[in-house]
């Protein structure tokens, strides 16, 4: 649904950058300006009455040419470069938007968009069936689960098309439960719109129970999880099932990763819970996680409902342990008894180290035996290469990467994550191999994401991430076109 409204726009992503240039040097003429109209995301249109509008000299205001994105330039110091500025603001918000070269929209106060301001309130959720999966219909299935991936499902970049799941959900989908993905874009995922999401995820469960569905299972992580629980508070059924991984993320950056205050939300968050069947998976080593979760839900929340709590676990360690396929051997047939209301006996299986499916941490890695790689050996490795994981037989899932000199941002390598790679859903980022590692720039954290690289095999690898989770890959020299 469009409408156009009389207010101004604001930004998504609210950044505010220095100039420290000693002279002030207006431009005269504007080469990036918008040349079409464009529906803004309503959180842009809603943010900017109440910041940029408000600002003390503002510089520069960019979005997106999808319209989900903007970024703010202001002077801070005494006197500002508005050369330094266009360009600096331009380069960034091309940089996080994704979608192609960012537009100005103002300069200054000055209104440099020429046409009326229009927000796109659409959802854009998008239902996805997995094309490797069994179908076996509501009348035979035992259910459906429908997952919801974290936040970073989309910037990765954005493909609603996208039908990667966690092994415990295919485990379950040959147990006899019908699956499906459900896509949310990331720029749908700003706090605004959680009531929208909430109400979409409850207008599902009646959909499917319509549908004929015995048993309903919302499965998700992150910001998945924690926009389940929303539309769990209006879900009044004992027969809907929940298996929920690290609930968090749930506001902008700054609010996220506010412990106190995201402590506080949870509480409010759970406490209109009344029924429903709920299992929770907290890990250790999460940078998104506050710890104190599992001792929130045993004091507010287990005795409204049926509540199991798997707080950081052995052998699994990071945000998306949960995709792990150590997760799966450890928890699937748990899951299974759980949404099957049988008696569950845990066995958490202490990793095989032979087997590389079975390694999920940075102590397992070096346990395993396998060797760190550093210096010219992993810059020979990596550099002009296509790494994948090992059994993705097309490279789906690879990344391409193309070493830029340390420090020489500007350089970017084609990296393919999250997207179908045959498809052609890439984007470019920055890379940097560097003597003890490599890291590559999350776009959709604004920050740097950094790995150690160790050997297990003649042809398998290991990156471990600063949160000790080790992911294998393998590795093929040269870059792939996306038609092979």
């Amino acid at each position: 649904m469009k409408r156009v409204v009389s207010s101004f726009f604001a930004l998504l992503m609210f950044l505010f950058h220095s100039c420290l240039s000693s002279t002030i040097s207006p431009i005269l003429g504007l080469e990036r300006i918008a040349e079409k109209p464009v529906s803004l995301s309503p959180s842009v249109v809603k943010n900017f009455i109440h910041d940029y509008q408000n600002l003390k000299r503002p510089l520069f205001f960019a979005v997106s040419e999808n319209g989900r994105y903007s970024v703010s330039w202001r002077c801070y110091s005494g006197e500002c470069s508005q050369d330094k500025a266009y360009k600096e603001i331009l380069e960034y918000c091309d940089k996080i938007g994704l979608d192609g070269k960012c537009k100005i929209f103002f300069q200054s106060k000055k209104k440099i968009y020429q046409f009326p301001i229009a927000t796109d309130e659409t959802l854009g959720a998008k239902i996805v069936f997995p094309l490797e999966s069994f179908s076996y219909g509501y009348k035979n299935a035992k259910g459906i689960i429908l997952y919801f991936p974290g936040y970073s499902a989309y910037t990765w970049p954005p493909d609603l098309n996208d039908e990667k799941l966690p092994q415990y959900v295919k485990t379950l989908n040959k147990k006899g439960y019908d699956i499906a993905k459900v896509n949310i874009p990331f720029y749908n995922r700003d706090p605004l719109m959680i009531p929208d999401i909430a109400l979409y995820i409850f207008q599902l469960f009646n959909e499917y129970r319509t549908k004929g569905y015995e048993k309903i299972i919302f499965a998700g992580q992150s910001r998945g999880a924690w926009s389940i629980l929303h539309a769990a508070r209006y879900i009044d059924s004992p027969d809907v099932y929940y298996i929920l991984s690290t609930p968090v993320a749930h506001g902008v950056k700054g609010k996220s990763w506010n412990f106190r205050k995201q402590d506080i939300e949870f509480k409010k968050l759970i406490s209109p819970i009344m029924t429903g069947n709920f299992v929770f998976f907290f890990f250790s080593n999460d940078p998104y996680d506050t710890g104190k979760k599992a001792g929130i839900l045993s004091e507010h929340f287990s005795k409204k409902t049926v509540t199991m709590v798997v707080d950081r676990p052995n052998n699994l360690a990071g945000h998306g342990s949960a995709w792990a396929h150590l997760f799966d051997i450890n928890y699937s047939q748990a899951l299974i008894h759980f949404v099957e209301q049988k008696t569950i006996s845990q066995i958490e299986k202490s990793p095989d180290l032979k087997n590389w499916k079975e390694i999920a941490t940075r102590e397992h890695v070096i346990k395993s035996g396998a060797k760190k790689i550093t210096g010219k050996k992993l810059k020979d490795l990596l550099d002009r290469s296509t790494i994948y994981y090992p059994e993705d037989e097309y490279k789906q899932y690879g990344w391409y990467i193309n070493d830029s000199p340390f420090l020489k941002d500007n350089h970017e390598s084609e990296v393919k994550l999250s997207g179908s790679y045959l498809r052609g859903n890439t984007y470019k980022t920055t890379c940097h191999i560097k003597n003890s590692g490599f890291r590559i720039f999350r776009k959709d954290l604004n920050a740097w994401e950094n790995y150690k690289v160790f050997q297990y095999t003649d042809n398998i690898y290991f990156k471990v991430k600063e949160d000790l989770s080790a992911h294998p890959f393998k590795v093929q020299k040269g870059y792939f076109p996306t038609n092979q």
